[in-house]
């Protein structure tokens, strides 16, 4: 059977133009998506490790894994930990 080809951002942003809620909480995905994939290419700018950035921010390598593969929402602490550690600090803007 062949795959059906399936423009999905087209698909997301039909139901994020009908539905409020769904906006609300794709917009909300999406921020911590950017956010968690941001903190991966800093590390990787720095040519850290994975292993070598738990060691400087405190934690477990597999924490480290776990955030850049976005399987879990780690708490606020642990992002300012980490990012801190890189020299790195989050700051706020206004969207445009």
């Amino acid at each position: 059977m062949p795959f059906k080809q399936v423009e999905i951002k087209e698909k997301i942003e039909e139901k994020a133009a009908n539905n409020a809620e769904f906006k609300e909480a794709w917009d909300n995905s999406r921020n911590e998506y950017m956010l968690l994939h941001n903190i991966a290419e800093m590390r990787k700018e720095l040519k850290l490790t994975q292993k070598e950035l738990a060691v400087i921010s405190k934690s477990s390598q597999q924490e480290i894994s776990r955030l850049e593969k976005k399987e879990h929402s780690p708490a606020l602490k642990t992002i300012c930990r980490i990012v801190n550690s890189m020299g790195y600090e989050l700051v706020l803007r206004k969207k445009i």
